[in-house]
């Protein structure tokens, strides 16, 4: 049976901008475009285990040279990307580390899906769900998803994920920063207040979630 945890969904104000990382070369893009022919849907493959993960420009194009780790695939989807992208995510043996939170603008048609031996959310099975943890050292990770319509998340356990993002809400204490969210300046002298969070949505719409969990989450949620 089918087992999912549930989570508070914490809706705020993004502060514009996608981290730092590797930039994916067009001609990458194109070639992979080409590769796909009809086929409907764009899949970025990562696959840790595979004898041929690379850590290359370009990686996770085509099925026989997947990235090796998920912040590859998951920047290349945010940031080559505008429609149609399916980041499939093979399951390996002690799963993923997140360095660095991923941000995704304008998008339509976003799926993030794992495969996994059951769908159980149990933090004591290694083989439940495809694990992400993320990392400790920086001032928080997460995904941020602004504007996107169409998100599908399935089989991922996220642990130890949490990283700041203005909220809604003013501070009415402090005229120091004007705050911006999704990179625009606020029209207003109050800065926003902060809140840590592991998955946060911003104009988003049509969001399906299957077998999700957060555990020794940093944030709300």
């Amino acid at each position: 049976m089918m087992q999912c945890q549930c989570f508070s969904v914490f809706l705020a104000i993004a502060v514009c901008g996608l981290s730092n990382g590797v930039r994916f070369a067009a001609d990458e893009v194109t070639e992979a475009r080409r590769s796909l022919g009809a086929q409907e849907q764009h899949v970025i493959y990562v696959d840790s285990a595979s004898p041929n993960a690379s850590l290359e420009e370009g990686c996770g194009l085509l099925p026989d040279r997947p990235c090796k780790t998920l912040g590859l695939g998951l920047q290349l989807a945010a940031r080559n990307f505008s429609e149609s992208v399916r980041v499939s995510v093979a399951a390996v043996e002690g799963g993923y580390q997140l360095n660095e939170t991923v941000s995704f603008h304008d998008m339509r048609d976003l799926a993030i899906v794992a495969s996994a031996a059951s769908s159980t959310c149990n933090d004591a099975t290694n083989n439940s769900v495809v694990r992400v943890n993320c990392s400790l050292e920086s001032d928080g990770v997460g995904l941020r998803f602004v504007n996107v319509s169409g998100i599908s998340l399935q089989n991922i356990s996220f642990r130890w994920c949490g990283a700041l993002f203005n909220s809604t809400s003013l501070n009415f204490s402090s005229e120091s920063s004007s705050g911006s969210y999704d990179g625009r300046a606020a029209a207003s002298p109050f800065p926003f207040l902060q809140a840590r969070t592991a998955l946060f949505f911003l104009f988003c719409r049509d969001l399906s979630v299957s077998s999700v969990c957060l555990l020794r989450s940093r944030g709300a949620g």
